[in-house]
């Protein structure tokens, strides 16, 4: 789908993801900072790419969220639209839920790569795919055949379901 697009149009979603990414960095030191006259008083007239800080946030109304997090970095938000680009990057341009929900939460989930501030919609998120997984692990145990031991269910699902999360359709046959 991608090779498809004339060469204005992937130029102009370059351009787009690129502003969007910039626009999320610059912005990260003030972050959650909702007291126009604070953000004049830190920023002055450039606020943008300031290195995130606890002292911003003493005075006026806001959240302190980035901690550990350096001039240039992304939110959450700017890393999450990069797991759904290289989802859509994977799939020739084409939106592939179960990939993209297996980037989302190995991206966001326990060990990923994200180091952060993980919102309530993230949060959320990730544990919605926990209980899918427990649901499914739940289910696979109730139909499977009675002649099996309790520790055969529990070693079937512990070695067959993580292929779940990396494959589906033809190659999870």
């Amino acid at each position: 789908m991608v090779s498809k697009l004339p060469n204005e149009r992937k130029a102009a979603i370059t351009a787009a993801l690129a502003g969007g990414w910039v626009a999320d960095a610059a912005s990260l030191g003030l972050h959650w900072l909702y007291n126009p006259e604070r953000i004049a008083e830190v920023g002055g007239e450039a606020p943008e790419f300031l290195p995130p800080k606890a002292d911003y946030y003493t005075k006026g109304f806001g959240y302190f969220a980035h901690e550990g997090k350096d001039i240039g970095d992304v939110s959450h938000y700017g890393a999450a639209t990069g797991v759904l680009t290289d989802s859509l990057l994977a799939n020739n341009g084409n939106l592939d839920i179960r990939d993209y929900q297996r980037r989302f939460r190995s991206f966001f989930g326990p060990g990923g790569q994200w180091r952060g501030f993980i919102d309530n919609p993230t949060r959320i998120t990730l544990e919605n795919f926990n209980a899918i997984e427990r649901r499914a692990v739940e289910q696979a145990q109730a139909t499977m055949p009675a002649g099996l031991t309790e520790k055969q269910k529990r070693i079937l699902v512990q070695k067959v379901m993580p292929y779940t999360r990396r494959l589906s359709g033809d190659q999870l046959a």
